[in-house]
């Protein structure tokens, strides 16, 4: 397994999060009618029965196949919490609260993002998750994100003012209901992209946009091109840091 080194508080915000979904969720259970596959499901505390010509059919086999998701993750993250750490997560859960952080933006303003909306050409060769990538970098950057199980959208507007705004990545927390940024910014130290970075930097800045709270960066230099364990720990670090602030130990 590739130990991702997100920390106890990351685990009981996700942990916590899963479990209110799944709440949310009703239990529904695959089975037989004769030869036929049925799905069935409690609804209004009546346990009902579709096959596939049932016009609820999608919306209810939707659901089962994301509370399937969730299941699955829920086990995953137990075993890994079992791997890492001493104490039992169902001792510990009762212990700790969660609250997200007002100051951030919230997952309604991650909804409202389009994924790769920025119509600017894009002329590398770097492919990778549905998504053209304008560099190598960022195409790793995407890589990462996704093998550390972190939700993305590339290339979102972020705000429309006297010049429209993308970001490279939009990356969303739901456990801790936020959503933070980060721009690939290549080579920090040629001439044009000092230029360019610095209007983004003021652009961030005039829109309300906090670097280091609200939006990062990940940069190379001629001497210096960051790596997956590079970019890993950047990561871990943001994530762990947004934790660190919203879950909190109950004063009883």
């Amino acid at each position: 397994m590739d130990k991702i080194h997100f920390n106890k508080l990351w685990y009981i915000g996700r942990l916590k999060c899963l479990e209110g979904k799944l709440k949310q969720l009703p239990d529904i259970r695959v089975g037989k009618h004769g030869q036929n596959k049925v799905l069935r499901y409690t609804e209004n505390g009546k346990t009902k029965e579709i096959n596939s010509n049932s016009p609820k059919w999608a919306h209810i086999n939707n659901s089962h196949q994301i509370k399937l998701r969730y299941e699955e993750e829920y086990k995953r993250l137990l075993s890994e919490w079992n791997l890492y750490f001493d104490d039992c997560y169902e001792n510990v859960k009762s212990l700790y609260v969660v609250k997200p952080l007002s100051t951030r933006f919230t997952t309604e303003f991650w909804n409202q993002l389009v994924d790769d909306e920025c119509p600017a050409e894009k002329t590398g060769n770097f492919y990778y998750d549905n998504h053209r990538f304008r560099s190598r970098i960022e195409m790793q950057e995407a890589i990462v994100l996704r093998s550390m199980g972190l939700t993305y959208k590339y290339d979102s507007c972020v705000y429309r003012t006297d010049v429209i705004g993308f970001t490279d990545f939009s990356i969303l927390l739901e456990e801790f209901g936020c959503t933070v940024f980060l721009e690939v910014m290549g080579d920090l130290e040629t001439e044009d992209n000092i230029i360019r970075n610095t209007r983004k930097f003021r652009a961030y800045a005039e829109n309300g946009y906090l670097i280091g709270r609200d939006w990062f960066i990940q940069g190379s230099t001629k001497h210096y091109m960051p790596n997956y364990d590079n970019m890993r720990e950047q990561l871990v670090y943001i994530v762990n840091t947004i934790a660190n602030l919203c879950v909190m130990k109950k004063s009883f």
